[in-house]
């Protein structure tokens, strides 16, 4: 069975829009990893976000394409 992507909805600055591709930052252990997402519909700074993620990730609040995966993130 096909796991089906999960729906959120995030401030536009954890957003990070790239020729790579679209991507939020996920922190595991202390560890950052891009997750690729599509975009939805925005509005009031906040978007809408199809993914690869479960409630209760936690997401860099404002995401840059300069952070490489694998970089300690700050608690």
């Amino acid at each position: 069975m096909a796991l089906k992507d999960s729906t959120f909805v995030i401030a536009k600055s954890a957003l990070i829009d790239s020729e790579e591709g679209t991507f939020v930052i996920r922190t595991v252990n202390n560890s950052t990893e891009k997750v690729a997402v599509k975009k939805g519909r925005e509005q009031d700074g906040k978007v809408e976000i199809f993914g690869s993620l479960n409630p209760g990730d936690k997401l860099l609040p404002h995401a840059c394409s300069h952070i490489k995966e694998g970089t300690m993130a700050k608690k």
